[in-house]
């Protein structure tokens, strides 16, 4: 098998990101060819360094050995050097590394070592389009789409595997429906009934497939990109009032395989950025004694008013890419309501932390309400529940907000909670209630008595004493009401109380007795 072609300095740079990598100083050319990723100790030969990149592990940026390691890579010719600076001054450093003409980079203090070399492998493997394309490769997607649609005749879209439209054909002349008009005016697909089979239907197959709408929209002919089986995304082709070109699948298989370096390349700068950012925004959530310093990195100011919004389906774990819908779905609908927020997902669930400066206390309910509805109808799961904690005045303390809105959101799940979005001040009473049930149902020496045996007694002498204790402690021991809700005489409903007494041992004048019960029925209520 040929080894895959190298991506370049640039490339790297640029999917990696300023959140994993960033350039210290870049002498040399950024389109030089980037070679495998060498992890470099102090034991390490050097004569293996030429066009690497040499990841020193151990050096600290005002380290003498740093220095002249840094003559060792000018003589040995590797690609880049890659430093931690671990919060001292790199300057020196990188004065040197300028006069030897080594690129230097630095590397997120946060990211591990092996981290990093995996990432360097992997985008070197998706750095550059296959050698099975014929023909240049197109400078970026929009080349390849107004490409593609010279040659196969119709107009042009390529979408990711989230149905966002990444690039799409701008050939005067070709026809395009509505569909294709508001696709790319929000640049997302349209909903509609039949994605989820359509797209099922072409990440499982290896040839191009047509799409027929009658009446809705125009035919389309459809490929999905793939890299090494990974389903990455898939270009989509409008047939207008001419037929496409004969060779049209060919065509468009072929165009599948040059974006395959393309989706691959920004599926891994995606995912990097995505994975060092949840993993950031998760040790802000759970308090991490440098959170002032992650909010930073995170882009949230110093001194702000924040609140963290915890979104969740009923079915406790939602699918990754549910997931990921619904945590697009937060963050658009945040920026609608003209707020800053950091979205991600830890653990399952959603997150938002919203930066709220001038807002009214009822924007961010109004806002969770509106995502909880949207998700139910656009993803399914079940219920979408979202709590919210209260406000915060900087990026140390979010974790406070973060535990108030989870403690929230697993009160409106358990069935005590009341609607589908709450504050954390209006879950007290239902948070009480929750956590004494739990205490409950793992402390077995706790007696279940009286409820347990009335509920036995009931089944076996078809009796019904508990529903006319329900009833009682419902109307606060108001006899006559409690009789009317359960369309007896007051008279009888004395009788059935008293006689629940005697086979009980059950005390009602007795304030502890009455309160025990009255638990019991309303803890046992959600089960």
């Amino acid at each position: 098998m040929a080894e895959p072609e190298a991506a370049t300095l640039g490339i790297l740079l640029e999917a990696l990101g300023t959140g994993v990598v960033r350039p210290l100083t870049v002498p040399r050319d950024l389109g030089v060819l980037v070679g495998e990723p060498l992890i470099f100790d102090r034991f390490s030969p050097v004569e293996r360094v030429k066009g690497t990149v040499l990841l020193a592990v151990e050096y600290g940026v005002r380290d003498r050995a740093t220095v002249e390691l840094l003559g060792t890579v000018a003589e040995g010719q590797a690609t880049a050097v890659v430093v931690k600076s671990r919060g001292e001054d790199p300057a020196p450093l990188i004065r040197r590394a300028e006069d030897l003409g080594v690129t230097l980079l630095e590397a997120a203090d946060d990211i591990g070592w092996g981290q990093l070399y995996s990432l360097i492998s992997a985008l070197r493997a998706v750095g550059a389009p296959s050698a099975e394309t014929s023909g240049p490769a197109p400078d970026d997607l929009f080349d390849l789409a107004n490409t593609l649609a010279v040659k196969i005749g119709g107009a042009v879209a390529v979408e990711d595997t989230s149905m966002r439209i990444l690039a799409y054909s701008t050939v005067p002349g070709q026809l395009i429906d509505e569909e294709r008009k508001e696709g790319i005016l929000g640049r997302r697909v349209p909903a509609h009934p039949t994605n989820v089979e359509e797209y099922a239907k072409l990440a499982r197959s290896e040839e191009a497939i047509w799409f027929y709408r009658p009446q809705e929209s125009l035919p389309r002919l459809a490929a999905g990109v793939r890299s090494g089986g990974e389903f990455l995304g898939s270009i989509w082709v409008v047939q207008g009032d001419r037929p496409l070109a004969p060779d049209a699948k060919l065509l468009l298989s072929e165009a599948a395989r040059t974006a395959s370096a393309y989706l691959g390349r920004r599926r891994l700068a995606g995912d990097v950025s995505r994975r060092m950012r949840d993993d950031r925004l998760r040790r802000l959530l759970r308090g991490d004694s440098r959170g002032s310093e992650i909010g930073a990195l995170l882009g949230l100011p110093s001194q702000a008013r924040l609140n963290v919004i915890v979104l969740g389906c009923e079915d406790q774990r939602c699918e990754r890419i549910l997931a990921a819908r619904a945590c697009d779905l937060l963050a658009v609908t945040c920026a609608s309501y003209r707020l800053t927020a950091l979205t991600g997902i830890v653990d399952d669930l959603i997150y938002a932390v919203v930066v709220k400066e001038a807002a009214e206390p009822a924007t961010l309910q109004q806002l969770a309400t509106d995502v909880v509805t949207q998700a139910g109808k656009r993803f399914g799961a079940g219920e979408w529940y979202a709590g919210i904690g209260g406000a915060v005045t900087t990026p140390g303390a979010v974790a406070e907000s973060a535990h108030q809105a989870e403690v929230t959101l697993r009160v409106l799940r358990s069935g005590f909670g009341h609607g589908h979005v709450a504050t954390r001040a209006e879950v007290n009473a239902q948070l009480f209630l929750l956590e004494l049930q739990t205490l409950l149902r793992t402390r077995a020496e706790l007696p279940g008595e009286p409820l347990s045996a009335i509920r036995a007694y009931d089944h076996d002498h078809n009796t019904d004493y508990e529903r006319t204790l329900r009833a009682w402690c419902d109307a606060n021991g108001d006899i006559p009401r409690a009789a009317q809700t359960m369309k007896l005489h007051p008279n009888t409903m004395r009788y059935r109380l008293r006689r629940l007494s005697t086979l009980f041992d059950v005390d009602l004048d007795d304030p502890d007795q009455r309160l025990i019960a009255a638990l019991q029925l309303r803890l046992t209520s959600t089960t």
